[in-house]
């Protein structure tokens, strides 16, 4: 079974061949590698991978032994995969080392064009948490015509953030109506009250992670200016 992160091959079967590429961070301390390259040449040519926030090494690190293996060509003398994750120790055992870098090379080996995609409690949203209910990896697109030419906008989402009271659905706010029944609060509560709990919680606390792909012909200032309207986004879901 795999476990604890999700892939994307930007080009397909064409690995290092770059692509340009452009970065936003509305407000987040997560980790992203490979986000310093990527805003100094508005490029990259090698996977990307979403985890949890302690398995973040080792996917770097069995991306980069998946690539000098099956493609020793690809990406010149370095390579900078990028890897991104959000916090799932509340339903997962983060702690536990549970993804190793076999994972990595059986999901990258395993990546494939089909569009129907597995979304929900896989790969890398496993343990996550939104809102108090339970997320994981989400998806979403667009057909947007320009002139004569038609091109398609993919999201791929990997959601853990938001307090139950901030949730919003298509402008109604669900949120106060929804209160009862949520473990996650009642957790962060008594944990935060016990000074013996190394792996206390805040309500809310989290982040997530919004990988948007486009075969329109951006430059790189303009995949950047995307990238910013991930976070309208997530605002219009109540929390920003």
């Amino acid at each position: 079974r795999l476990k604890k992160k999700k892939k994307i091959l930007p080009r397909g079967e064409k690995v290092g061949l770059p692509c340009a590429a452009g970065y936003f961070s509305l407000n987040g301390n997560g980790e992203l590698t490979g986000s310093h390259w990527i805003e100094e040449s508005g490029s990259f040519c090698g996977p990307i991978l979403l985890t949890n926030t302690l398995a973040v090494g080792t996917c770097h690190r069995g991306a980069i032994d998946w690539m000098t293996t099956r493609h020793p060509n690809a990406g010149g003398e370095w390579l900078l995969p990028v890897v991104a994750e959000t916090y799932d120790g509340y339903l997962s055992d983060i702690r536990g080392n549970h993804v190793t870098p076999s994972h990595v090379y059986h999901a990258l080996d395993s990546a494939t064009t089909d569009c129907e995609i597995e979304e929900g409690s896989v790969g890398g949203g496993c343990g996550m948490i939104s809102y108090g209910f339970k997320a994981g990896s989400g998806s979403s697109s667009r057909i947007v015509s320009f002139g004569s030419h038609i091109y398609t906008l993919g999201v791929l989402v990997q959601s853990n953030f938001g307090r139950r009271r901030e949730l919003s659905l298509c402008g109604v706010p669900l949120g106060p109506l929804l209160l009862e029944d949520n473990p996650l609060a009642d957790y962060c509560s008594s944990s935060s009250s016990s000074s013996a709990n190394p792996q206390s919680l805040t309500e809310g606390a989290g982040s997530l992670i919004a990988v948007l792909a486009t075969d329109a012909p951006l430059l790189p200032g303009q995949c950047k200016a995307l990238a910013r309207r991930g976070g309208l986004g997530v605002g219009r879901t109540g929390s920003g």
